[in-house]
């Protein structure tokens, strides 16, 4: 039997100049039925401490386990998975922040439930949080902005959220112990978690109560990414407009087939924490995310994910706000992320050998390694000349890591993808003078 609707897992790692906003954020959430679950990997900035100060006096029902060692942000969210105690599992970034009703929204998404609050961020109208005081994120201190147009700096300071320096977001290495401690019980555990023996009491103890004649297995909000002066990305320009097409057709459904081809595609912006996952499919399939990864392992768990759901609500809201991977461009993230690579081909294979059931999926495995892949790598290519690191060491690179052979199989799509293809193209055969080009074109603006 289930003890909460929702465990929310939150891993941590030296976020103390940001977890009080997220936390603030949690705290006056207008849906109580959940469990807050954190994984604190080894912080040595006083994370957890900030933590049990704030949570403290809160009402909510909380645990906190600290990794002996350092493990990476795959083991922390497959151990917080293993502790759940929720029916549904909603992920959160620990340098990110949710809207007041971002859970209610999801579960009753979810759960076919239409009696929700509408008085939250929509792509029509955006709000603001001004005045944030003591508690940020508090309903009390919503506004509506006026213009939408006109969201500064300033306003995005107005959230609660504090400025910090890449240096707070450490590289991922991976151990196997960890132990952990809080409200529930002291726990002593020198073993990866393993989430099938976990939950295999619970798998069948409860089905949701749908109101429809189908299941919805997943629901999908709407995020708003920050860039690194604290500034709403795109945010006057709705991107998730083919998916809110294809949903208003279906009564504001969409197949899970229908949203992996939107994201293989590059048609949407999309990260796991987009999502609630029902728990039992999480078992039933044995899901887990990737520990061999540092980088990517979010949105390959994402993907194998709905490739189990059948129907996933849409819900044409904003409640998630987030910032990239990392806040500020480093060669050495740039060459983990292109090192990691090889799980979205992994994928690519997995999606493959389910082609033989479903046909869709023959066109996920070849949009991932035609389309997918190689946008990723060039994106990351042109980031590393744009820090200005050294053309002969991305050369280098792009040979020792197999990125050149990748590229070659790009295969445009649409108009757009041409510049695409003719950028790849110049880089595979004349590499020097595609990076003195792109170099003229960058001071030229």
């Amino acid at each position: 039997m289930y003890e909460y609707k929702i465990s929310v897992i939150l891993t941590t790692y030296n976020s103390s100049k940001t977890i009080k906003t997220l936390l603030n954020s949690l705290i006056n959430q207008d849906f109580n039925d959940f469990e807050l679950i954190i994984v604190d990997d080894k912080s040595d900035d006083g994370t957890v401490d900030l933590i049990r100060k704030n949570l403290k006096k809160s009402k909510l029902n909380y645990s906190i386990y600290v990794n002996k060692h350092f493990n990476g942000l795959a083991f922390s969210r497959n151990y917080g998975i293993s502790k759940s105690k929720g029916r549904y599992l909603v992920f959160i970034n620990d340098t990110d922040m949710v809207y007041f009703n971002h859970l209610s929204r999801l579960y009753y998404g979810v759960t076919h439930d239409n009696s929700v609050n509408e008085d939250d961020i929509s792509a029509e109208n955006l709000e603001n949080l001004i005045n944030a005081g003591e508690n940020p994120l508090s309903r009390k201190n919503l506004e509506n902005l006026v213009d939408k147009n006109r969201i500064s700096n300033d306003d995005i300071k107005s959230l609660g959220k504090e400025d910090f320096n890449d240096e707070n977001y450490h590289d991922n290495k991976f151990s196997d112990d960890l132990k952990g401690k809080e409200k529930f019980k002291v726990e002593n555990n020198d073993e990866k978690s393993d989430l099938e023996n976990s939950f295999k009491a619970e798998s069948n103890d409860e089905k949701s109560d749908l109101k429809n004649s189908f299941k919805v297995d997943s629901a999908f909000i709407k995020g708003l990414k920050l860039d690194q002066n604290d500034e709403f990305i795109d945010f006057k320009v709705d991107r998730f407009d083919s998916l809110f097409k294809i949903a208003k057709e279906n009564g504001n459904y969409i197949k899970g087939t229908d949203l992996i081809n939107l994201i293989t595609l590059v048609k949407i912006p999309f990260c796991h924490v987009f999502l609630i996952y029902d728990k039992e499919i999480i078992i039933e399939n044995n899901l887990r995310f990737n520990e061999m990864y540092s980088f990517g392992e979010g949105m390959d768990f994402a993907l194998r994910y709905l490739s189990f759901c059948e129907n996933i609500r849409f819900i044409n809201r904003y409640t998630y706000y987030y910032y990239p991977k990392f806040k500020s461009f480093n060669s050495r993230n740039i060459i983990k992320s292109l090192n990691s690579i090889s799980i979205y081909e992994n994928l690519a294979l997995d999606f493959y050998e389910k082609s033989f059931k479903n046909s869709s999926f023959k066109n996920f495995e070849e949009q991932l390694i035609n389309y997918m892949i190689p946008k990723i790598i060039f994106k990351n290519i042109n980031i590393l000349l744009d820090i200005n690191y050294p053309v002969e060491k991305i050369i280098g690179l792009s040979s020792e890591m197999g990125l050149f052979d990748r590229l070659k199989k790009f295969k445009p799509l649409s108009r757009d993808d041409f510049k695409y293809k003719i950028g790849i193209h110049l880089f595979l055969n004349a590499p020097d003078f595609y990076f003195s080009l792109r170099n003229r074109f960058n001071k030229s603006k």
